[in-house]
């Protein structure tokens, strides 16, 4: 019988605060997907895609208000895990955290993935084969260190790289509101109802990250306060910054949906190859950006799994000098570079939009159980009690129906996964029991 996590070891340190936490959910959420998804969205719905912006972001904020609510009543380390564990017992909330582990494991594979498309506009021969491969490696090893030595540390080039990534697209976007076609931007096209809601499934892809910020609860200053402020801050900037890019870029460039790199062509058309490059560089910074931050925040699943009693405690040890969980980093940063170099950008994009989508449904069910059986714990409440996450289990359902049959397999699968090792795990790992936050 394999025994719990010691309990007598060091505690993470608190030491994120209200922007660190914004900042954390804003560089996850403007990882790739805004440098490629402006393509996707004008071939399918032309002058619209900014309102499909708007739609995915309106739908990413009601889902954030239930995160919001779940997490005010928890200051430990575990996030949608711990709201599903808590309201719904150890098999859901396994569940949930092994798919999000996934979904944000393939989020950080797609941005590497995109990171090497760009670095091949500068360098061809660097992106591809055993040069790309060692490439992939070298961050990878990088990130774990960084994010070993400190949560400060990681903390400190998350913020870093999402000032930096926004510089880029905010002077795309202010150079093309003074030059760009009014007419071609404002024309109305002739679209269906499925093709738009097609499009907003996927553009949900570029709000994808917001929740991660409720994971490192255990290591903030006063998350009950500061983790609903930080998910309102970074899901309102960026559907601000989206619309207005999609806006811009489509009236820009003449042929938007046959881009392969949307918004480097966008910005070529106003101030030539320095404008393509300069994009090309904001899309460096953006992706590793990304990687820094979520591999800040996805490690912390496998430590909360464990220290929950769920997940082998090798992976709940803290680092004793640097206080990190750092067992968990090294797994993290095995499987991420895995995946960066084993899977197609298409295949890690489909199992994250799924997966987080099942995560949210979940999510919003715990937050109607707590309202019946903890009302009093909520730090935060929803205005009009059960209506938002009601409304917010009804969308995903929607949006996961708006997917093929092919890829609504991925997420069966997925799951599947997830239940066949939860069974050994159930059967060998004693599960302690906590009670909730106070």
């Amino acid at each position: 019988m394999i025994k719990n996590a010691p309990s007598e070891q060091p505690t993470l340190l608190r030491a994120l605060g209200r922007w660190d936490l914004a900042a954390i959910s804003l560089n996850t959420i403007i990882g790739s997907g805004i440098f490629l998804l402006p393509a996707t969205a004008a071939s399918m719905v032309g002058s619209w895609a900014p309102l499909c912006f708007v739609v995915s972001g309106a739908i990413s904020l009601l889902f954030a208000f239930s995160f919001a609510e779940a997490g005010s009543r928890f200051t430990e380390t575990g996030g949608p895990y711990l709201y599903a564990k808590k309201a719904f017992g150890n098999f859901v909330g396994f569940e949930v955290a092994w798919i999000f582990w996934a979904s944000r494991l393939a989020a950080i594979g797609a941005n590497y993935s995109v990171s090497m498309i760009y670095l091949g506009y500068f360098f061809p021969d660097l992106a591809e084969g055993w040069i790309q491969t060692l490439i992939i490696t070298c961050i990878v090893i990088i990130v774990a260190a960084a994010n070993i030595r400190g949560v400060r540390i990681g903390s400190f080039f998350t913020n870093s790289f999402t000032i930096a990534k926004l510089v880029p697209l905010v002077l795309l976007v202010v150079g093309g509101l003074l030059v760009l076609n009014w007419e071609k931007a404002s024309t109305p096209t002739t679209i269906s109802l499925s093709d738009f809601m097609r499009s907003v499934l996927l553009v949900a892809f570029a709000f994808g990250g917001f929740e991660v910020a409720t994971v490192p609860a255990g290591e903030a200053h006063n998350p009950k306060q500061h983790l609903p402020q930080a998910l309102v801050i970074s899901i309102g900037a960026a559907a601000f910054l989206y619309v207005l890019i999609q806006f811009v870029a489509y009236g820009l460039y003449p042929d938007l949906g046959a881009s392969k790199r949307p918004l480097s062509d966008a910005a070529t058309s106003i101030v030539g190859s320095f404008g393509g490059s300069l994009i090309a560089v904001g899309a460096l910074i953006s992706t590793c950006g990304y990687i820094f931050g979520a591999s800040l925040v996805v490690p912390r699943v496998t430590f909360a799994l464990a220290e929950q009693g769920q997940f082998h405690p090798v992976f709940a040890k803290i680092h004793p000098t640097f206080r990190t969980p750092w067992v968990s980093i090294i797994l993290h940063a095995i499987i991420s570079w895995f995946l960066a170099v084993g899977l197609s950008f298409l295949s890690l994009v489909i199992i994250n939009v799924l997966a987080r989508l099942v995560v949210v449904g979940i999510t919003c069910g715990a937050v109607i159980a707590f309202q019946k059986k903890h009302p009093e714990q909520a730090a935060i409440r929803i205005p009009g009690g059960v209506v938002i996450p009601v409304l917010g289990i009804l969308l995903v359902v929607y949006l996961l129906l708006q997917s093929s049959a092919n890829e609504l397999l991925w997420g069966v699968g997925a799951l599947s996964v997830g239940t066949l090792l939860y069974i050994p795990l159930k059967r060998y790992l004693p599960v302690r029991t906590q009670a909730p936050a106070e």
